[in-house]
């Protein structure tokens, strides 16, 4: 019997409520402290330009709130990433065309700038001289692929950990306000759903099998380019057709708020949550939609003050933020840092200046004792490596030597058996033929591998021992 249980995240076996049941708002985060794009202190010298309708830009913003970044940070993730293997966004080129009648990528209005350092910048130029396109649709084309990408559970982000729900449900629960009225509706709402989200969950593999004909068919017919990878086909093939039927129903919603004539921005966006989610209540969405509001409003907040602040205003709001964004001193903590008196060394003296704190956080001898001890790990590793190659190569010479004495090995004991046989028998042919090897055994083979025996890679082997 199949276990219809596993499929629902609302009730667990015993028919009561599973440890966070109670999240409704699923969201999608990493930690990206340690992407290389953000852990880099190149200067951002370089600029690039794109023009976003206004559904891409909230593609934009979803991808920094996910990345729980700067704007910026956000594009230069998404062409650090593209970058990688620009083929993968192929499928893509349709939406990043200036001339595109997608929906949700015409009315293009928006005009954007960003620094990236020059590596991001010929990333950008390649993927552009790759399907020959401008360098706008270059930036566009990453910014909708990795829009798309981060929402897919097997999506591998460089260096970056994705955020488990527990967590994210708990460090919302810490903000929550108590007004549980909401919740409680969104509960009801999930329970009521149970059934149909069941019901879904079980007809899952047969609409994969489905799928799986629906591609060979249309493989078979020419209209399908499969790749060889199975699963990474299937995949391929049902994402497509969910972004079409995501787009048929972006048109139905986009008619809808037409025929209704829905003007106010927030209002359109309530209705799209009802539109998309028909079991949850105008309660339940204004909700979610004053959590959205609320969410982009302190992230702009946040942005603006990091922006603005003064240093000292950094290093007093949260000195760790200052030493990251306006100081790289990445790898290294502040000398205090070990300290039983950590606490109060961390925190900044009265009129003690930014470059003062630096100083103390950061003395010279620490951080060229840092930067020593970094230097002569590499060089060890460096050493490291060469010894490693110099080993392979010459494990490949010992081999070479221990075959051609083996070689020589087996070439004298053909001749003396040549030498020792009776030959009184022989035909006057045959004995010919007998002597001719031995001949050439002698004048041709044994000098031929004694000469290989004494060549470089011999000496190169054995210089040491020879020497001596």
């Amino acid at each position: 019997m199949k276990n219809n249980n596993k499929f629902n995240k609302t009730i667990n076996p015993s028919g009561a409520e599973p440890p966070l049941s109670w999240w409704k708002f699923k969201k999608n985060r990493y930690i990206t402290n340690n992407h290389p794009v953000i852990t880099s202190e190149e200067k951002c010298a370089f600029k690039v330009e794109t023009i976003f309708s206004p559904q891409e830009k909230q593609i934009l913003e979803g991808i920094t709130n996910t990345l729980q970044t700067s704007n910026r940070d956000a594009v230069r993730i998404a062409i650090y990433e593209l970058g990688k293997d620009v083929f993968k966004a192929e499928n893509f080129l349709k939406y990043a065309d200036k001339e595109t009648k997608e929906r949700g990528h015409t009315s293009r209005s928006v005009e954007c700038s960003y620094r990236v350092i020059k590596k991001e910048k010929e990333s950008v130029e390649e993927v552009a001289k790759t399907f020959e396109i401008s360098e706008k649709e270059a930036v566009r084309l990453c910014i909708i692929w990795l829009g798309r990408k981060l929402n897919e559970i097997n999506f591998k982000l460089t260096k970056s950990k994705r955020i488990g729900q527990e967590e994210l449900a708990r460090e919302w629960s810490k903000e929550y306000d108590g007004s549980g009225s909401k919740l409680e509706k969104l509960k009801e709402a999930s329970h009521a759903a149970y059934e149909d989200a069941a019901e879904k969950a079980q007809i899952e593999v047969q609409q994969r099998q489905e799928a799986a004909e629906q591609m060979k068919y249309m493989a078979g017919a020419g209209e399908y380019q499969l790749t060889g990878d199975f699963e990474s086909d299937l995949n391929r093939f049902i994402l497509t057709e969910d972004m079409e039927e995501e787009e048929r129903m972006d048109k139905d919603f986009e008619q809808m708020v037409i025929d209704e004539n829905i003007k106010n921005e927030r209002e359109r966006a309530i209705q799209r949550i009802l539109f998309f989610y028909p079991t949850f209540d105008r309660g339940m969405a204004e909700y979610w939609v004053n959590e959205d509001e609320r969410e982009k409003k302190e992230k702009e907040e946040r942005e603006d003050w990091l922006e603005n602040a003064t240093d000292e205003e950094m290093i007093d709001n949260d000195w760790w933020e200052y030493f990251f964004y306006r100081c790289f001193y990445h790898g290294l903590d502040p000398i205090w840092t070990e300290s039983k008196d950590w606490e109060e060394l961390q925190k900044r003296k009265p009129n003690e200046t930014s470059q003062e704190y630096e100083a103390r956080a950061y003395p010279s001898d620490y951080v060229k004792d840092f930067k020593d001890k970094e230097k002569k790990a590499k060089e060890e590793r460096e050493a490291e490596w060469e010894e490693e190659k110099k080993q392979k190569k010459l494990r490949k010479k010992r081999d070479l030597v221990n075959d051609i004495t083996n070689n020589i090995q087996w070439t004298k004991k053909r001749l003396e058996e040549l030498k020792t046989r009776d030959t009184k028998e022989f035909s006057e042919g045959r004995l010919e033929s007998h002597l001719d090897e031995i001949r050439d055994i002698e004048e041709r083979q044994m000098p031929y591998l004694k000469r290989m025996m004494t060549d470089k890679n011999y000496l190169d082997l054995y210089w040491d021992e020879l020497a001596q």
